[in-house]
């Protein structure tokens, strides 16, 4: 009697334990097994209750300073490098440099859209002819004096789009919509070097922090000489932590945006400095940007893909470059294009966190989490393939042109998901703490 006893309350234990062991198993896989209501996915709120930590310090100050400065070392920091430090002029500008030398600049990026006075784009659905390539062409000469140009320093009084004709003209591809001539976006105030000007004035070449091309010069202000940007640039600043539209000006002032020597105005959409790098602000500035409409290029003030993550990370004084080969090629990134299949990249998406990003060939995406066996991401982008599509996937593709939140699930057109194309991952781990995290 006493040993059929002693094995019910053992038998009754190993129940115990079996339930408790299956109880916390259920509780802490719960938060990516539960169903989850859609709507839930786009709250930043949702994204930021899964982190453990969601207020810890990505990157300190300092550190942030040294990504920045490794960032100029690697991309060389130097015209034709696509990646520029306006404050690395000093020797250069507002001195004589022949001419040739600087249209030698501009002819190169020119020649991506005519070569050999043939243009292969298309205006108004129909191709360029060859005297509309040689009048655009024509267009770019800059004015000299003497065989000589004396390249200057201005800020932008407002948005600009950066393109590479000086024309208002749209040149697409046969079958796109996007101005192939659009580059980037330089926002208000933000620092250019100006190479020169057309003949009418109407329109200058300038350098700015992440590309080189044509604005209008209207919309540039000079500085007299070097020692007056300096002072202007090393001024407190408030930066724009939300797109917000001036009522006095009618003008939308986009985040990431910089107003120096002003003290703070009770604007919500304004903090003084750069904010604290944490996944909450980053995931927060993220969502700001929900369902906003998609830019090529930047174009009229909207975004692209990689002008999303460059404005967001901007906020905290990094450098983030403007394109995604750049952006795949930052200090700390990991190279996992040769990792094949769809488990074998899941093991390296799951080492992100809230806030990350990673680069799929054309398309740079921010990195949200793992709910219900699926990873999601958040990103400016024009079109995909939806999950549920198992064949013809090229002719099955959704235009959307606006910021989404989407898992990794969908698919390109070449059939294959977001996730088995995923080459380059971010997980912000800068200074690298492991070989794990360093840019292979």
């Amino acid at each position: 009697m006493k040993k059929f006893v002693f094995k019910e309350k053992v038998i009754a234990l190993l129940l115990a334990i079996a339930l408790v062991s299956v109880g916390l198993l259920l509780f802490f896989r719960s938060d990516s097994c539960a169903p989850v209501d859609p709507a839930e996915l786009e709250s930043a709120d949702y994204w930021i209750s899964q982190l453990k930590n969601a207020d810890k310090v990505l990157m300190t100050s300092d550190e942030i300073k040294k990504y920045n400065d490794d960032a100029m070392a690697f991309f060389g920091g130097a015209p034709k490098s696509g990646y520029y430090n306006m404050f690395d002029y000093e020797s250069w500008i507002y001195k004589e440099h022949d001419s040739d030398e600087v249209q030698e600049w501009i002819d190169q990026n020119t020649s991506y859209v005519i070569k050999e006075g043939k243009c292969g784009l298309y205006i108004n659905g129909e191709p360029v002819s060859d005297k509309q390539a040689e009048d655009y062409l024509n267009a770019t000469k800059v004015v000299s004096k003497n065989g000589k140009i004396t390249p200057g320093l201005a800020i932008a009084n407002k948005n600009s789009n950066v393109l590479d004709l000086p024309t208002t003209d749209e040149l697409n591809t046969k079958s796109g919509i996007d101005n192939q001539l659009q580059e980037t976006l330089v926002k208000k105030n933000d620092p250019v070097v100006v190479l020169g000007n057309n003949r009418d004035n109407d329109w200058s070449y300038i350098v700015c922090k992440d590309y080189m091309g044509w604005v209008e010069t209207s919309n540039l202000d000079y500085f007299e000489n070097v020692q007056e940007m300096q002072k202007y640039f090393s001024q407190d600043y408030l930066t724009v932590v939300r797109d917000y539209k001036d009522e006095s000006t009618g003008e939308t002032i986009l985040l990431g945006t910089r107003f120096y020597g002003e003290d703070e105005t009770g604007n919500e959409n304004l903090v003084k400095g750069n904010m604290e790098f944490t996944r909450r602000r980053v995931i927060e500035l993220a969502f700001t940007m929900l369902n906003d409409k998609y830019g090529w290029g930047g174009k009229d003030g909207l975004r692209d893909c990689s002008l999303f993550l460059r404005d967001i990370y901007s906020c905290f004084g990094l450098n983030v470059p403007r394109n995604t080969g750049l952006q795949s090629m930052c200090p700390g990134v990991k190279n996992i294009k040769e990792i094949e299949g769809y488990n074998e990249k899941e093991k390296e998406i799951r080492k992100l966190s809230a806030g990350d990003y990673l680069v799929i060939r054309g398309h740079s995406m921010m990195y949200l989490g793992e709910t219900n066996d699926k990873h999601y991401v958040i990103s400016l982008l024009g079109s995909y393939v939806p999950e549920e599509v198992t064949e013809d996937f090229a002719n099955n593709i959704v235009t959307v042109y606006k910021c989404q939140v989407n898992s990794l699930d969908v698919h390109r057109a070449n059939g294959n998901t977001w996730m088995e194309e995923v080459n380059y991952i971010n997980n912000w781990n800068y200074p690298p703490k492991d070989d794990n995290c360093k840019n292979q």
